[in-house]
């Protein structure tokens, strides 16, 4: 509590005026330093709740980031599978004969090249973009460490 005010009987109320002025700018002054105090903690509070919600961000596109890896490692193995064995099913097959088989390796072949459009520089540029993989967090964090 800043200052006391009651009743004194010695001096006029007029002569405590300039006291009581100057106690309560004081204390305006006071509540001021306070509140700027507590908007700063706070300000301080919402940075690290940021910075770390970013962090965490951050962490869960490296590990969707490796996730993908591994997929696209699993995909392209089967790719090679398939490429390698249409084409040793092409090495025996007759090319514009109608037989069954003929036509499965129609089909596995359009199957190896769709597939293979998917590891092209533009398909998996286009999918990293858009599975979100990086972020400009990520240049910046990146950075940090060199």
């Amino acid at each position: 509590m800043i200052g006391q005010w009651r009743d004194r009987k010695s001096k006029r109320l007029e002569e405590y005026l300039d006291e009581a002025m100057a106690t309560l700018v004081m204390a305006a002054m006071a509540v001021k330093n306070r509140l700027a105090e507590e908007a700063e903690r706070e300000r301080r509070r919402a940075d690290e709740l940021e910075r770390r919600r970013r962090e965490q961000a951050r962490r869960e596109r490296a590990l969707k980031r490796h996730e993908f890896i591994l997929r696209k490692a699993d995909e392209y193995g089967r790719y090679e599978r398939l490429a390698a064995f249409a084409a040793h099913l092409e090495r025996k097959a007759y090319r514009y004969s109608d037989e069954p088989v003929d036509r499965l390796v129609g089909e596995l072949r359009t199957v190896v090249e769709f597939m293979g459009q998917g590891f092209a520089r533009e398909a998996l540029q286009d999918e990293i973009v858009r599975l979100q993989l990086y972020t400009e967090d990520d240049a910046v964090a990146r950075s940090h460490y060199e």
